[in-house]
């Protein structure tokens, strides 16, 4: 037994609400799952709105380059550097970095189907999950996101 301001510090300590102690266990575990979920949910969008925002910076750093050097002639390493980077530009959208994170995660969910491993809440995104590939004609879809006009 511990006094309610031992059970406040301690709680304080291990960042624990203090329903923990004072709830049945397994009331208290399961709102302890429910709350690492949440923070899970929240740290995975904070996750995807920085990348979100580094591909738009360098969406806008490839803009850049291309119009600087839009006016070089005669130099075939700089045009075969621009037409890939054209390429690049089309390829690397963040509605295309979405649909393939979709795809990727469909792609792991049929895997953990087909070996019965766990229920998925607990996986860490694959391995690959930050490469850069360009896409493939399914994916040259776009979400139609809100407020962002598509960079084609």
């Amino acid at each position: 037994m511990i006094r309610f301001g031992e059970a406040t510090a301690l709680a304080e300590i291990l960042h624990t609400p203090l329903e923990r102690f004072t709830r049945p266990v397994s009331e208290a575990s399961e709102v302890e799952k429910i709350r690492a979920a949440s923070d899970r949910l929240d740290e995975s969008c904070e996750a995807v709105a920085a990348a979100a925002c580094r591909l738009l910076d360098a969406q806008r750093a490839a803009k850049r380059l291309q119009v600087l050097n839009a006016g070089v002639q005669g130099d075939d390493l700089i045009e075969v550097a621009l037409v890939q980077l054209r390429g690049w530009m089309r390829e690397c959208t963040v509605d295309r970095a979405i649909l393939k994170g979709h795809r990727r995660f469909k792609e792991l969910d049929e895997k953990r189907d087909d070996s019965g491993e766990g229920d998925g809440t607990t996986d860490p995104a694959p391995e690959n999950a930050g490469e850069l590939e360009p896409a493939s004609g399914d994916e040259r879809e776009t979400l139609g996101v809100p407020g962002r006009a598509d960079i084609a």
